[in-house]
């Protein structure tokens, strides 16, 4: 009995494997059916690795994946290399090493510039953290956001276009013809013209986009003086075209007339020039590179220039006959002009890095009013009357003029400290309608008039002048 019941039993089983099996065949030819490749009918079966639990599956995630975090080993993390930026200011990237200076190996880009093409800022959004970089006159890269400069000037002016003043000849000569002081044989000024120029600002944010300064020039001394005298053995006057007979002629302060003694003299001729300028201006970003960057300036400038000329003459009278020996005739001319100025400026800086190097440039232009004023007084003991020689159209003429003032420089700076520069350059500034002293001389007299004088006549012509040089600087910023 019991074989039947075990040969049953076997007959069972194998009915229920079978029915275990035709549907697994049937998922196995559906598979292949489907393109993919058939698998072996315990596949689904867990097999070491294979579970999605398995170490190193990335199809696994957990809650703390979910937070941002990788819980593999890190053998089975992925191999990304950090870039050395931080992303901490402003949601900008920047060197790590920024804030320990250029000791890591990342210059700084706001001190560098904006990103080339090319370089390792290109793709970086917001390349530029705060600044602590200052750009002392506009983009020399020192250490700070505050700048100040000092300029010795060394500048020249051109010389003063009067007519002969003073003219001299041999002895005895009652015509002397060659000019000592005037005119273009002899012209006045043209020296060296000392001052010195001091600029202060700051960037108002620290990107040094945005600044304001202030700058000021002056001339210490601008003046030369000369005296010519003479005892007589040379003759010495002051010429002039004489109104009253229509030829030249010449006063005679000095005069050997052999036996009938001798008129003893001197005169003296002077001129001067002083000018100051001072500028409010604001500074702003145009373009930056990592060596270089331009700036726009717009402000406020204001600028006096004044000249005048002088004319002293003194003569003692030692000729027998007419004139009472030893009667003293002095004679004092004074021709003064003031030119003031007010108005806006507009330019342009740049600046130029290599190494320790900076080459700077500035152009710009001053547009406004400029009130012009002439001032001709005469004074003397003398027998014309107790006046002045030539300053006999005395008064004050004053109008207003509509002008520009163009100005440039160059300056070539060099780095000995990280916040101090020391600098060479060239200014250059024109002055196309102002009045000066020479404007207001006329040198026609009417020497013996009949009822008023004609002449001299009032003057007060339209000149230009110049002022040029080199600037010798410190620049320190904090």
């Amino acid at each position: 009995m019991r074989d039947p019941i075990m040969k049953n039993s076997r007959k069972i089983l194998s009915i229920a494997l079978g029915g275990v099996m035709v549907p697994m065949g049937l998922v196995t030819t559906l598979e292949h059916v489907e393109g993919q490749e058939p698998s072996h009918p315990l596949s689904s079966v867990g097999r070491i690795g294979d579970a999605p639990s398995s170490i190193g599956d990335t199809d696994r995630i957990t809650g703390q994946e979910l937070l941002g975090e990788d819980v593999r080993p890190e053998i089975f993390r992925e191999n990304t290399v950090t870039p050395p930026f931080d992303q901490s200011y402003n949601n900008s990237f920047y060197p790590a090493s920024y804030s320990q200076g250029e000791a890591a190996g990342y210059a700084s880009p706001t001190a560098l510039g904006s990103p080339a093409s090319g370089s390792m800022y290109e793709s970086v959004v917001g390349c530029c953290p705060p600044s602590v970089t200052g750009y002392a006159a506009g983009g020399s890269k020192l250490s700070g956001l505050g700048w100040a400069e000092v300029d010795a000037l060394l500048w020249w002016g051109p010389f003063s276009r009067t007519p002969p003043l003073a003219v001299g000849g041999p002895r005895g000569s009652l015509n002397p013809t060659t000019v000592v002081a005037g005119g273009e044989q002899a012209p006045l000024g043209g020296s060296l013209l000392p001052g010195i120029r001091a600029n202060l600002g700051f960037w108002l944010d620290d990107s040094e986009t945005m600044g304001i300064g202030g700058r000021f020039t002056t001339l210490l001394t601008s003046g030369t003086s000369d005296t010519f005298a003479s005892d007589g053995a040379v003759t010495l006057g002051m010429p002039f075209f004489n109104a009253s007979t229509g030829v030249p002629a010449t006063y005679l302060v000095a005069l050997d007339t052999g036996l009938n003694g001798a008129d003893t003299g001197s005169i003296s001729v002077s001129n001067e020039t002083s000018f100051l300028q001072a500028d409010a201006y604001g500074k702003f970003l145009l373009a930056r590179t990592r060596a270089a960057r331009a700036d726009l300036l717009c402000g406020y400038t204001f600028v006096r220039l004044d000249n005048s000329v002088g004319v002293f003459a003194r003569s003692v009278d030692g000729i027998t006959g007419g004139i009472p020996d030893g009667t003293v005739e002095t004679f004092s001319d004074q021709f003064g002009t003031k030119n003031t100025f007010h108005g806006g400026n507009l330019g342009f800086s740049t600046d130029i890095s290599r190494g320790a190097w900076t080459f700077s440039t500035l152009s710009k232009v001053s547009l406004g009013n400029m009130q012009q004023t002439g001032t001709v007084v005469g004074t003397g003991e003398n027998l014309q009357g107790n006046q002045g020689f030539y300053a006999r159209n005395q008064g004050t003429q004053t109008r207003n003029v509509f002008t520009f003032l163009p100005e440039a420089g160059a300056k070539i700076r060099y780095h000995v400290t990280p916040n101090t520069m020391f600098n060479v350059g060239y200014s250059f500034l024109f002055f196309p309608d102002v009045a000066l002293a020479s404007g207001l001389i006329d040198t026609n007299i009417d020497i013996n008039p009949i009822g008023v004088p004609t002449a001299p006549q009032p003057r007060f012509a339209h000149e230009s002048f110049y002022l040029h040089g080199i600037d010798l600087g410190l620049v320190y910023s904090f």
